[in-house]
């Protein structure tokens, strides 16, 4: 894929401003997204900004001809119809899932009801499968990860892992978003990349080189596209002392 040579920052002055993290994470995302690697992972602290991060790089993605479709996923109804506006507001139309929709937006929970529809809509176009809080989906268990470079087996896979996996067949690309990417339970997440925990991150912003887990590893570590640090949010004091009224 060849990234845009000019990001518009989403220069509208009824549009918010991109963070520096934002946009150099949608950069990234620009050049490393491909047939060959179509699952990306950005981890950022809460309150980050990734859901405008989201829009903006499915808008480039859009404009650059890789996508036609976007289709999100959230773990409720509030934070589901928060993306909606979002997504609409950045994309300049709607998320409903209707004739002329640039996209849809759902729950997890809604997504087994709809998924030979979403699965058909994958088919007839290229689609962008953005999965927001993405550890509420459990992929695999590490054991059953091990023998694999990515963690896509379906064992120990949860109800909403084995729906994402079975919408990934045809999807184009991926785009996952946390700000705590694991889960309590060992289970790996779906369709992302891990490896034995062997490695040194030499920057916050940077994945580590995978390699394929060593066969006596009990844990896998996940390796995250891009990262941005709770230390990193307040650096650029985008967290900040709380105002508590009475």
């Amino acid at each position: 894929m060849t990234p845009r040579q000019i990001n518009r920052l989403l220069p509208s002055l009824t549009s918010p401003t991109l963070r520096a993290w934002q946009a150099r994470c949608i950069e990234t995302a620009l050049q490393r997204l491909s047939d060959q690697q179509p699952h990306f992972l950005c981890q950022a602290t809460p309150g980050a900004g990734k859901m405008l991060m989201a829009a903006v790089l499915t808008e480039e993605l859009i404009l650059n001809g890789s996508i036609d479709h976007v289709i999100y996923l959230g773990p409720t109804s509030a934070v589901v119809e928060r993306a909606r506006e979002t997504f609409s507001q950045i994309l300049g139309r709607p998320m409903q899932g209707r004739l002329g929709d640039v996209g849809i937006a759902l729950t997890y929970q809604a997504l087994s009801f709809r998924l030979e529809e979403l699965k058909q809509l994958c088919r007839q176009g290229r689609v962008l499968l953005v999965w927001d809080e993405s550890h509420h989906a459990a992929g695999a268990t590490a054991c059953a990860a091990k023998s694999t470079y990515t963690s896509s087996a379906a064992a120990g896979a949860n109800q909403w892992g084995l729906a994402l996996l079975a919408l990934e067949r045809d999807v184009r690309f991926t785009l996952a978003l946390s700000g705590t990417p694991w889960r309590t339970d060992g289970s790996c997440l779906p369709m992302l990349r891990y490896m034995a925990p062997s490695y040194e991150v030499a920057s916050t912003s940077e994945p580590a080189v995978p390699t394929l887990p060593s066969a006596n590893s009990d844990r896998l570590e996940l390796i995250p596209d891009f990262t941005y640090t709770l230390r990193d949010a307040i650096q650029d004091d985008v967290c900040r002392t709380p105002q508590i009224y009475l």
